[in-house]
């Protein structure tokens, strides 16, 4: 992105690019899809903020940056990201900030860039971080149709953070066959989300928000099943912080530890 301070240009890169040197390459590309000028960006590709120390309203424009093919993220609004700035240092995300913060970063990344990769969304997607991250602005304002797009990403959000709540999570079976079956309902209505993570010799029948269960002959007698919201935990890894001491922070995000569910039988 481009930030413009009371119509002063500020060169700022939101959705930032970054030296490909950090792998091993000697460039970076920055493309502005609608353009770099205030006065002929459509107001879709805006982003209106007041930082909180100075007062001053700043307006962004959108812009893609990468490191290589991966897309990178900025840390902080308001501040520069120096074209062909090559003194980026990698750090987890972990260690900078703390675990649910992280945790939800990732789940952004999963539940907004991964399902839609938009230009609507990417953007939405950039907003969510700097309010997620960064408390230096406020009185964000935004094209409607981004605010669907975060708003999509919210209700999902919502949905992982809320636990299944089944009758009982360790279930007693009187016999084999389906005809001793048990049937658990999820009261909070998000079990539908999720997707089987294990299964240890049981069988099962998940349909909407219920899961029935039962035990044929040569069953595990007390095995259980697992299952995870949206997506596979095997898919989670660590999102990476690139450093600069001459230039904006970014953000190379990846997909953190869904919620999950666990079901003993016996």
């Amino acid at each position: 992105m481009k930030k413009f301070k009371h119509i002063l240009l500020s060169i700022l890169f939101c959705l930032c690019l970054f030296p490909s040197s950090i792998y091993g390459q000697t460039s970076i590309q920055v493309t502005y899809p609608y353009g770099s000028s205030p006065q002929t960006v459509p107001e879709k590709w805006k982003v209106y903020y007041t930082d909180n120390v100075t007062g001053n309203q700043i307006i962004d424009l959108y812009g893609q940056i990468h490191i290589g093919s991966k897309a990178v993220h900025c840390v902080e609004p308001n501040v520069s990201a120096l074209n062909g700035a090559s003194d980026y240092q990698a750090m987890s995300m972990e260690s900078i900030y703390s675990p649910s913060l992280c945790q939800e970063a990732g789940w952004i990344y999963a539940l907004g860039l991964q399902k839609d990769p938009s230009n609507e969304m990417d953007l939405a997607c950039q907003i969510l971080l700097w309010k997620l991250l960064d408390q230096s602005v406020s009185n964000f304002t935004y094209h409607s149709d981004i605010q669907a797009k975060m708003d999509q990403v919210n209700q999902n959000i919502q949905i992982m953070k809320t636990p299944v709540c089944f009758e009982t999570n360790d279930v007693l079976l009187d016999g084999y066959g389906k005809e001793n079956s048990i049937t658990l309902l999820d009261s909070s209505n998000v079990f539908e989300h999720y997707i089987e993570k294990e299964n240890n010799g049981i069988h099962y029948l998940k349909e909407g928000n219920s899961l029935t269960v039962w035990l044929e002959p040569g069953d595990n007698p007390e095995g259980s099943l697992s299952f995870d919201c949206f997506y596979s935990s095997d898919e989670a890894l660590s999102s990476t912080v690139y450093i600069s001491n001459t230039s904006q922070n970014v953000l190379s995000l990846e997909k953190s530890i869904p919620n999950n569910v666990k079901i003993n039988v016996s």
